[in-house]
């Protein structure tokens, strides 16, 4: 597995993710791959949901298109 190295971090980010981890039970390495997961599948979660909202609309206009409904 790849390692991810991150340079620059504010020292009182360090200390927040050394607390989170101790109040997790985790080590400092394993809590930075939870949240760092949990962010990712957060921000891959509300694409999807971006995406089925604009299907909804597109489908929506279609149907409004078909039936002559021009009220939305």
């Amino acid at each position: 597995m790849p390692d991810l190295i991150l340079r620059n971090v504010e020292e009182s980010m360090v200390a927040a993710l050394r607390t989170l981890a101790l109040q997790h039970g985790r080590s400092a390495e394993a809590e930075h791959r939870e949240l760092l997961a949990a962010a990712l599948s957060q921000a891959r979660r509300k694409k999807i949901a971006e995406v089925l909202a604009t299907m909804a609309t597109g489908n929506l206009q279609r149907a409004r298109a078909r039936t002559g409904d021009d009220t939305g």
